[in-house]
């Protein structure tokens, strides 16, 4: 269960999935601050775009969409939720996987192991 302030967690993030762009927000525990956006790849937001190349992993964003030489690449992925649920949950997790990678590398926040991410999907 979460609760606001609990010894649990070092960081909370907040991780809006859009179907054309997605971005990820930041609170540390107890502040009275508002989120702070934070870059994922240089950037406040990342389209939603995941590829996946034999050398250089899983990209995301305008990394994944300009790379070549990728064995798959997925975009506008939230939409087939509804025809092709496996699937689409593969790529949502090859996504998700990317950008909590991304949150690891930056190297700002600490432990992850120590984090909540709440991720909201709105979708029509």
């Amino acid at each position: 269960m979460w609760i606001y302030g609990d010894d649990a967690y070092d960081h909370y993030f907040g991780f809006d999935l859009g179907d054309g762009e997605s971005a990820v927000a930041w609170l540390r525990p107890g502040s009275s601050a508002e989120p702070q956006l934070v870059e994922l790849r240089g950037r406040k937001s990342v389209l939603s775009v995941v590829g996946v190349h034999p050398e250089r992993g899983v990209l995301i964003g305008e990394e994944a969409l300009y790379a070549s030489g990728l064995t798959e690449l997925h975009a506008r992925f939230k939409s087939r939720f509804l025809s092709e649920p496996d699937e689409a949950g593969r790529v949502l997790a090859l996504f998700a996987g990317a950008v909590a990678d991304a949150l690891r590398a930056d190297g700002r926040f600490g432990d992850l192991s120590r984090a909540l991410m709440l991720v909201g999907c709105p979708s029509g």
